[in-house]
């Protein structure tokens, strides 16, 4: 198993992120969400699957099941 850098792991994330976020806007039906909304949505999208990576693998100091 290969082991991905940091970086690579937060660049998947951010970008299934905004797979995430365009589900949401279509589950809405949104057509044309202003960018400080998508970028703050995106962000926070991105923080909570890093977080819940970082707690998965232990990266925060902690391990959750």
């Amino acid at each position: 198993v290969s082991r991905r850098s940091p970086v690579d792991v937060a660049a998947l994330l951010v970008h299934e992120a905004v797979h995430v976020w365009q589900a949401f806007c279509e589950d809405i039906g949104e057509k044309s969400p202003s960018d400080e909304f998508e970028a703050y949505s995106i962000q926070s999208i991105s923080y909570e699957l890093m977080t819940a990576y970082a707690n998965k693998t232990s990266l925060c100091g902690r391990r959750k099941n």
